[in-house]
């Protein structure tokens, strides 16, 4: 439908935003929603992205930000990374959809935060953030839920878990996030 594409874009007009579709027709639902919405900066690419990815890559000198939602495999994700690894700058920033959804994305997110080139990483259960500018410390940052205090508080059987525990480097690693979508 292009809802993260459309809120991405829209931080920055000025900014080239581009965005792979796979499904020919909801790639046409999310060039309305591009229209409706009024937001004009987005390349919409529709096809494999095994094959569009690269040839997109050709055409820019870096990233800035990229938020990776596509084929969930370790190979598939490695692929990708290792593709816009070589277009970093010292300000992007890469996001990781789904880094828990599977034993796979599990190992390929493990694989890609102890990268060489990676700096900061942080995991906030359902994504993956990660930065590569060199100034930065390097860290491997987990935010974690908090279990409420009483245990008949279950869904399914499971402890039901209620607010994101923040520390203090995680606040301050926001304000470099904030950063680098703004230069997005």
């Amino acid at each position: 439908l292009g809802l993260t594409t459309s809120y991405l874009a829209s931080v920055n007009s000025a900014s080239v935003c581009h965005t792979i579709e796979g499904a020919p027709k909801l790639a046409e639902l999310a060039k309305q929603n591009f229209s409706k919405l009024y937001i004009n900066n987005i390349e919409a690419h529709v096809g494999n992205i095994d094959e569009i990815l690269p040839e997109v890559l050709k055409t820019l000198p870096t990233i800035d930000f990229a938020f990776f939602d596509a084929n969930h495999t370790k190979e598939a994700t490695m692929r990708y990374f290792h593709l816009c690894l070589s277009k970093i700058n010292g300000k992007s920033m890469f996001v990781f959809d789904d880094i828990h959804w599977s034993e796979e994305m599990v190992s390929a997110w493990n694989e890609i935060k102890n990268h060489p080139k990676v700096r900061v990483s942080l995991d906030v259960y359902e994504m993956g953030i990660l930065y590569f500018d060199e100034e930065l410390q390097k860290g491997d940052f987990v935010v974690q839920k908090k279990k409420k205090s009483y245990s008949n508080n279950k869904i399914q059987g499971k402890p039901f878990y209620s607010q994101y525990t923040l520390k203090y480097k995680v606040s301050i690693f926001c304000k470099y996030m904030s950063d680098a979508v703004k230069c997005f």
